[in-house]
């Protein structure tokens, strides 16, 4: 027997499983909206310890076989030539970078703009609406207010008994 689904039974189970128009039909945010005032308050509340855990992981600048598109990093001024001035007495640094998002060595938010199913996205919104200039609809700037609630955060790599999970290969030092 195959492990594959057929792609009538993919979209039998996308129609009954999408929540397009659930929050209107010109809504964008998706289950964002979930994220009330209402729920922040009470996920904040349950906080004990003020323990920070970070998410964030250094940006991969090397490639790998999971990292064909490494990010690059360059320095546009910097304290050894003396930065934004033109001498010592005021300077600073600054940097540039540019990141392919996609792959297995970046981390980021998808938009709803990022999945296309039969020319449409999120809301049955068309996916001409994304453009070689950015999303007209669907974007990520629909959480630019942030992201806050209650979450679960697995500890996927202790719980496998490894101390790194093998898709961070590329971090190696």
């Amino acid at each position: 027997m195959s492990d594959r689904v057929s792609g009538a039974r993919a979209a039998e189970l996308f129609d009954t499983s999408k929540n397009w128009g659930r929050w209107g039909a010109e809504d964008q945010r998706g289950a964002l909206n979930l994220l009330t005032a209402e729920r922040v308050r009470a996920a904040a509340g349950l906080v004990r310890s003020g323990r920070v855990v970070s998410c964030g992981r250094e940006l991969a600048v090397a490639p790998a076989p999971d990292n064909p598109t490494p990010a690059l990093h360059h320095m546009t001024a910097a304290g050894d030539v003396g930065g934004f001035g033109q001498g010592m007495e005021m300077g600073g640094s600054a940097d540039f970078f540019g990141v392919a998002f996609h792959g297995m060595a970046q981390s980021h938010i998808d938009a709803l703009c990022h999945v296309f199913v039969d020319g449409q996205m999120w809301n049955g919104f068309p996916a001409s609406d994304v453009t070689s200039v950015g999303a007209r609809r669907n974007s990520i700037a629909a959480a630019f207010d942030g992201i806050t609630g209650r979450g679960v955060l697995l500890d996927v790599p202790r719980a496998l008994g490894v101390e790194f999970h093998p898709a961070h290969r590329h971090r190696a030092r």
